[in-house]
């Protein structure tokens, strides 16, 4: 619908299955036009969060069930606020710095599907709190 939606991910995890499962849906966010980036000078796992230029979200918490319902997770939110400018701007020159994911690159052969296809059932039951 026209919504420029972006995503920096890792390109080093610090935990494998978090990445696996991280790699497991890009593919298909690719095909719906989500650009992804993959953050590859170091190690990232920043959390912020803006919309429209004028609403956003820092801290600590991840966009999941578990995060959002169970863990105790803290986020700042703001609202027409001058530092939205300077974090988009970080946004900006943290993608810069960043390998932009093609869909057609990321999309996974037949061992990956498998293995993916085990993430996703862990994050299922991960969600249904199984």
């Amino acid at each position: 619908r026209g919504v420029d939606v972006r995503v920096i991910i890792p390109h080093i995890p610090d935990k494998k299955i978090v990445y696996g499962m991280t790699k497991s849906v890009c593919h298909q966010l690719s095909k719906f036009g989500v650009k992804i980036y993959e953050y590859t000078p170091g190690f990232m796992h920043a959390k912020s969060y803006i919309a429209d230029d004028n609403l956003g979200i820092i801290g600590t918490m991840n966009l999941d069930y578990r995060s959002l319902d169970h863990n105790f997770e803290n986020g700042v939110w703001m609202y027409n606020v001058d530092c939205l400018f300077d974090i988009k701007v970080d946004m900006l020159y943290t993608m810069a710095k960043s390998i932009y994911i093609e869909a057609a690159s990321i999309k996974p052969n037949l061992f990956q599907k498998f293995i993916r296809s085990r993430f996703s059932e862990i994050r299922a039951r991960v969600q249904r709190g199984i």
